[in-house]
């Protein structure tokens, strides 16, 4: 089934994803290098050591929303994405129902059958291959943005409580 290899994210979630990571990312490098800023000179902005805590609330915030726009995104990509397989396999089943009775009919067809049993099985390792790495892709899709959204946020709340 080519359905379980297609890309599940929509492009609003995919872009939720790529901020989410970015800022997680740059959360946890401003955060565990001491790369506050002290001054934010585009503003005229000299921040105090507790002006630092409020950035780092800041960061925190952002966090918390882009994660939460990316799991809402995500989970109605998902289900979307878990529909279409379905149907994918109902269709397939059906198809292969309405051959089968069609070739019950009709001995002639029973080379084809054999053709098609002969490419199935020199094929096989990518059909076995399809469940597995659409599982390894919807884990690196939907649970990994989630973990390390989740990761950088206790870092930086376990910096702000320094």
């Amino acid at each position: 089934m080519s359905v379980n290899l297609n890309d599940p994210l929509s492009e609003v979630t995919r872009k939720e994803r790529k901020t989410l990571l970015g800022l997680s990312i740059l959360s946890v490098f401003l955060v565990e290098a001491g790369a506050l800023p002290s001054r934010i000179s585009a503003l005229g902005v000299d921040l105090a050591e507790g002006d630092q805590k409020v950035f780092m609330l800041v960061l925190l915030f952002g966090l918390v929303y882009f994660l939460s726009g990316f799991v809402i995104y995500s989970l109605s990509d998902f289900i979307v994405w878990r529909n279409k397989i379905t149907e994918a396999y109902i269709s397939s089943y059906e198809k292969y129902m309405s051959e089968r009775d069609r070739y019950q009919q009709d001995h002639r067809d029973m080379e084809l059958d054999e053709e098609r049993r002969r490419i199935y099985h020199k094929n096989r390792v990518w059909s076995t291959l399809t469940k597995p790495v659409s599982v390894v892709r919807a884990l690196f899709e939907f649970a990994l943005p989630v973990a390390v959204g989740l990761l950088s946020m206790a870092v930086v709340l376990l910096n702000i409580a320094k």
